[in-house]
């Protein structure tokens, strides 16, 4: 047992580690040369303005998107040189926002080192569910990697966990805190929420979504928190619609109707309604079963029954409507995700595919939560036999290295980032010689095929040199056009 201990212990840092060092082999892509120009060519302000006027309603996206390359050039670089420190920022804000719910977890089940023992339990427990993460997340590169899905897309994501830890923590002693203490509550749980929601559409939605969830919850236990959850609902709606009815939004759908890109509108329902069913059943399906979800969970149930026993809902009534309503609330946020971005662009972006995933988490381990709040009705805390936790850590293991992206990022890691790095050296040697030249139009050799590491590969520029890719790369580098000889 001693020696299982001490393999679990150094099991999600070898998870992990590949991922982090794979940070230093990325290079930007797509959107982040069309963000970088157009907020220098626009200024910040103006840049912001014309994104929500014209573009997309993710506010607070857009404005950590279009400050990157600012900051950079104050601090003397740009977008090019520093581009790995974007992976390690999103894989820190992750472990962050997760080290924080875990230690919250941990404090609400009043059981020191409750988590898989020892002072460091907290740290543990969300080094483990990190690395179950980041092994499981259907795609690392645009949840990583890219820095225009971190900021438009996967920060949100992660301000969404923080959102509705905040919103628990403050509802503990809300009534009786004074007039100060209840508005610095309800104004760190609202910035938070405007944050999100700007951000992208699923977890707009699902800002309002965790507000309404406690308004019924705290209607249906009598809780002294109501008033805070009411607010937070209408600061939650607020914030969405100030992104889902932004200008831009709608112009960006009647661009894409124009174009013919996807048909707009009801009459589309009855194909992308569909769509999204399946995508739903399909994925939740999968990930229901996956066995280092089912190891991992098995292994913090001591610590959430804990936590449980001594919550709100400990012994509540009208169980089977509180399941039911928290069931449909969760299901309709994960839905959300396929289904918004096929009916508004008919298409899956593995971004979003992701934040599917990152709702799912969310509301599995909430719904643990719940159900041993309603159904765990004993005075004693939850002890895993050994012959429960033994295959357990076993099988959350084997299963963190053989499932999932662990093994395709060490194998990125190992043989193809070198290789894919060079290579944007190299391209990059050849820009600036073009550049200084004044041969303004550049063919680059392809990058090779079988050394693309996938885990933080996007896209590339492609051998025509009008596709917009193309054109907002030249357009960074002072190039008149850019292309490859093959895509």
């Amino acid at each position: 047992m001693r020696l299982l201990e001490a393999v679990m212990k150094i099991v999600p840092i070898a998870v992990i580690l590949p991922f982090v060092l794979l940070s230093f082999d990325t290079h930007p892509q797509a959107d982040d040369f069309w963000y970088a120009n157009d907020t220098f060519e626009r200024g910040y302000v103006d840049f912001l303005s014309w994104h929500w006027n014209e573009w997309s309603g993710r506010y607070f996206g857009s404005a950590c998107a279009a400050a990157a390359p600012h900051l950079l050039a104050a601090m003397g670089t740009d977008i090019v040189s520093a581009y790995g420190i974007g992976g390690i920022v999103s894989l820190a804000i992750a472990f962050v926002s997760l080290f924080l719910i875990v230690r919250m977890l941990r404090a609400a089940s009043g059981l020191a080192g409750a988590v898989f023992g020892g002072a460091g339990g907290a740290l543990f427990g969300s080094m483990l569910l990190f690395a179950l993460f980041v092994s499981r997340v259907p795609s690392p590169a645009e949840e990583f990697y890219w820095w225009n899905s971190q900021a438009m897309v996967v920060w949100g994501c992660w301000l969404l966990h923080l959102y509705a830890a905040a919103a628990v923590l403050s509802a503990r002693g809300f009534a009786e805190a004074g007039a100060a203490g209840r508005l610095g509550r309800v104004a760190i749980c609202a910035a938070l929420g405007f944050a999100v929601t700007g951000c992208n559409e699923p977890v707009a939605l699902a800002v309002p979504g965790v507000a309404i969830a406690g308004v019924v919850a705290t209607a249906l236990l009598r809780h002294p928190s109501a008033l805070l959850w009411r607010l937070l609902a209408v600061f939650g709606i607020a914030g969405a619609a100030l992104s889902f009815f932004s200008p831009g939004n709608a112009k960006r759908s009647a661009h894409y109707d124009e174009a013919g890109q996807v048909e707009t509108g009801i009459a589309y329902l009855h194909e992308s309604l569909p769509r999204g069913i399946v995508e739903l059943a399909t994925h939740v399906a999968s990930w229901s079963v996956d066995s280092g979800l089912l190891a991992l969970t098995v292994l913090l149930l001591p610590v959430i029954v804990a936590a449980a026993a001594r919550g709100p809902f400990a012994g509540a009534r009208f169980r089977a409507a509180t399941l039911v309503i928290y069931g449909v609330i969760w299901m309709g946020l994960v839905f959300s995700a396929f289904f918004l971005p096929v009916f508004a662009g008919d298409y899956l972006p593995p971004r979003l595919v992701n934040t599917a995933y990152h709702l799912y988490l969310m509301g599995w381990f909430g719904g643990v939560y719940l159900v041993a709040a309603l159904f765990w009705n004993r005075a004693s805390a939850l002890v895993l036999p050994a012959s429960v936790g033994v295959p357990a850590r076993i099988v959350l293991i084997v299963s963190l290295f053989s499932i999932g992206n662990f093994e395709e990022a060490a194998r990125d890691w190992a043989s193809k980032a070198p290789v894919y790095d060079r290579e944007h050296e190299a391209r990059y040697e050849m820009i600036r010689a073009a550049a200084a030249s004044d041969e303004l139009d550049l063919v680059v050799p392809p990058l090779t095929f079988w050394a693309i590491p996938r885990t933080v590969f996007v896209r590339d520029i492609t051998p025509d040199a009008g596709n917009w890719r193309n054109v907002e790369c030249a357009e960074y580098f002072g190039l008149r056009s850019i292309r490859t000889t093959r895509y």
